[in-house]
């Protein structure tokens, strides 16, 4: 009976030592457990944004009051149609004659309206008409995914398509992305999980740009004790790493954009890249589409006079003023046909 005992603590008690011991040798290393970075939104009224069965999530219509981490506050107003407008765009139901499509840097998260560089384009030229269709969190596939619906419009003249290396894991939903959404959006507004029932988000993984979707309840979980754990939250980060490594984003991203800059010239209309900032990748992509008119804006979303930093890593006025600076000529270079 002792001996039954005996094996029995063994049984128990030398996997424990050595899960222990495991763990101590982690971190001893330096690994810690999951640790997430709490991205704080509080919107009156609520839900901004609401989950959308194609684009993943898209603009609610309505004017907000957006604070982001209890520090940068703006206000918002949204048509029905997924476009943010300024309060008094009394030309937005007669034409559309530029469109901007992109992310959160440049749908102006965290200015208002008349601040973001859209806008500032737009108060210079009263020739054209500028409309801003980027939603935070898009990468390339949503705008890809908004082109054909906004061609249909007779009115539309040209399209400039703002960029960033933070789409390329958004174009193809990595687990790095995965993570930060699932994880870090949800925890943004304890409102958020209403807001997204039903909410499908687009990827693509090969050049064919088949789309695919992953519902947002099944976009990514953490392992059992990862929060706890140094070395679950290693096995976690290796699997991602080795997933991610293999997927071509670069590829991908660059044949969404050729594809969108096709889809322009068949309604013959102007097509145009503006890269918000600086990497490797996107100088491989830049290289790769020498057909199409692109803008480097090389912004420092590190600097703390150009953004909201420490709060917020999103273009402040000054940013946007910066940015417009540059974009302003380069659209105006395009528009007058010498690209």
């Amino acid at each position: 009976m002792k001996s039954t005992a005996r094996f029995l603590l063994k049984l128990i008690y030398i996997p424990l030592i050595l899960i222990v011991c495991i763990e101590v040798s982690f971190l001893i290393v330096g690994y810690r457990p999951y640790k997430n970075l709490d991205y704080k939104v509080r919107s009156s009224p609520a839900y901004p944004f609401k989950g959308s069965e194609e684009f993943g999530f898209q603009l609610n219509e309505g004017k907000f009051n957006i604070t982001l981490n209890n520090k940068v506050s703006f206000t918002a107003n949204h048509s029905k149609n997924g476009c943010r407008v300024s309060s008094n765009d009394s030309n937005f139901k007669l034409l559309e004659n530029t469109v901007f499509l992109g992310c959160s840097f440049t749908y102006g998260y965290g200015v208002n309206y008349e601040e973001t560089f859209a806008s500032k384009i737009q108060a210079e030229n009263d020739d054209i008409v500028v409309k801003n269709y980027a939603v935070p969190g898009y990468g390339t596939v949503q705008s890809l995914l908004q082109l054909p619906i906004i061609l249909k419009e007779k009115s539309v003249s040209n399209v400039v398509l703002c960029i960033s290396s933070y789409h390329l894991m958004r174009n193809t939903l990595s687990q790095e992305f995965r993570s930060n959404l699932r994880i870090g959006f949800a925890n943004s507004s304890s409102k958020i999980e209403n807001s997204m029932k039903g909410a499908r988000f687009p990827y693509v993984r090969d050049t064919s740009l088949q789309i695919l979707y992953e519902n947002w309840d099944e976009i990514y979980k953490n392992l059992p004790l990862r929060e706890y754990l140094a070395s679950v939250n290693f096995i976690q980060n290796t699997r991602d790493r080795i997933q991610d490594e293999q997927i071509k984003d670069i590829e991908i991203t660059s044949r969404m954009i050729d594809e969108m800059y096709r889809m322009c010239q068949e309604k013959g209309v102007k097509f145009m890249v503006v890269c918000l900032d600086d990497s490797e990748e996107m100088s491989i992509i830049e290289k790769s589409l020498n057909q199409i008119p692109w803008l480097n804006v090389s912004f420092n979303f590190n600097s703390k006079s150009l953004t909201f930093l420490p709060f917020d890593s999103h273009p402040n006025a000054k940013g946007h003023s910066y940015i417009h600076q540059k974009v302003s000529p380069f659209l105006k270079e395009v528009l007058a046909g010498n690209e």
